[in-house]
């Protein structure tokens, strides 16, 4: 392999920015050295990409095609600015391993959807060590308005010395710290949110109790129900209900912007408005919580539930109606997420599948093309940046 650092027989563009060129040519050129070949190449590249095959066709295809990689002439970006996309390390790593730091410290990818423009770039989330019992949530934890990535992990016993001087073990502690969301990913160090909590059971629900735009932290032990409060500094006692957090999702379903606790026991669908009240009684339904999913379809700020059998998309609104049917479809619910990618207001049905997000907007319309080149792993859309639009979030595959 030649690099070609004078640029006086080719890309004589580049003799006037000539570390870019060397920089970005490097990267490209070390893709070939280490068997990776054109993008555009491949069987599946789509009709949009009109540059024209050259060279050795891959043999073995290892991740979705990727029009964000430095390896595609069809790039936006030439040669991707010599900045590798997430599939580009995807696919170096099935292939040839990952280091152990990265591993341990890069929790996902995420990609910003600026309503119908997609940047270039996703950003990796770095964040120290991840530990394989921690949970990840995502809430807006300072009221900013922006998303924010949660960890909630059980802590171990602590040693402390009691009155009479003695050394002794505190009980072990729930904790939950959260990377504050910025208008380009993840703060790369940890707040803590809630300094401590009982262990054990499921984690704790994230939602706004107070209505002060800052997400609370929502725990049920003993058939108690407790908030710890973004604005507090202890558990506070708001309720008493044998329904454990297990069988509950957190959604506001009367548009007064507090969360609401919400149950489907196989034969109704019931909601403690506030999470202080009794249980009402929304709707008589057989389908289990497990198969619900939960958006906004008539933008009018209560949660409505959506469903899909595999043949038909239906909802109902504000959770009281009878199922209204949006529309039909044949693909498979877990493919499926609701999320506003054009930000409108309203709910989008999003399908993830084979490295592409496709989109069905409102719910109404047929598929149409988002993105390309998505990387394996765990989806979820949440608004990172504040901007009114879900953005895309890929935990890597462990």
């Amino acid at each position: 392999m030649s690099l070609n650092f004078t640029f006086r027989n080719w890309s004589q563009g580049c003799a006037n920015d000539r570390e870019f060129c060397i920089r970005t040519i490097a990267v490209h050129e070390f893709g070939h050295a280490i068997g990776i070949a054109h993008e555009q190449n491949r069987d599946d590249t789509p009709d949009w990409c009109r540059d024209e095959p050259q060279g050795t066709d891959p043999d073995v295809y290892v991740t979705a095609w990727d029009p964000r990689s430095v390896m595609n002439y069809c790039n936006l970006n030439w040669s991707a600015n010599g900045q590798l996309s997430a599939l580009d390390i995807e696919g170096a790593q099935l292939l040839y391993g990952t280091s152990e730091a990265y591993s341990q410290n890069v929790l996902g990818q995420l990609l910003f959807i600026n309503g119908m423009c997609r940047g270039n770039l996703w950003h990796p989330a770095e964040i120290g060590t991840v530990y394989s019992d921690t949970h990840w949530t995502f809430g807006d934890v300072d009221g900013d308005g922006r998303t924010d990535l949660i960890a909630i992990r059980d802590g171990d016993r602590t040693l402390a010395t009691n009155r009479a001087g003695q050394i002794i073990f505190n009980p072990p502690q729930r904790r939950a710290t959260a990377y504050l969301g910025t208008h380009d990913g993840f703060a790369e160090e940890a707040t803590i949110v809630v300094p401590r909590g009982p262990v054990g059971g499921e984690a704790w629900l994230v939602g706004d109790f107070d209505g002060d735009g800052s997400d609370d932290f929502f725990n049920a032990v003993d058939g108690r129900w407790y908030v710890w409060r973004a604005s507090g500094s202890d558990w506070e006692h708001i309720n008493t209900s044998s329904v454990g957090i297990e069988n509950l999702v957190l959604r506001d379903f009367n548009g007064d912007g507090l969360a609401d606790p919400f149950r489907a026991n196989g034969s109704s669908w019931r909601a403690s408005f506030g999470g202080s009240q009794g249980w009402t009684r929304l709707n008589t339904s057989q389908v289990a919580l497990a198969s619900l999913q939960f958006g906004d379809f008539n933008g009018d700020g209560a949660t409505d539930v959506f469903r899909s059998n595999g043949e038909i998309w239906q909802v109902s609104f504000g959770g009281t109606t009878s199922w209204q049917t949006i529309n039909n479809s044949r693909v498979s619910p877990r493919q499926l997420h609701i999320a506003d990618v054009n930000g409108d207001g309203t709910s989008d049905v999003v399908r993830v599948n084979g490295g592409r997000v496709t989109v069905s907007y409102n719910g109404t319309t047929g598929w149409n093309p988002l993105l390309e080149g998505v990387p394996s792993g765990a989806s979820v859309f949440t608004d990172v940046d504040g901007d009114g639009t879900d953005d895309l979030f890929v935990f890597a595959a462990r």
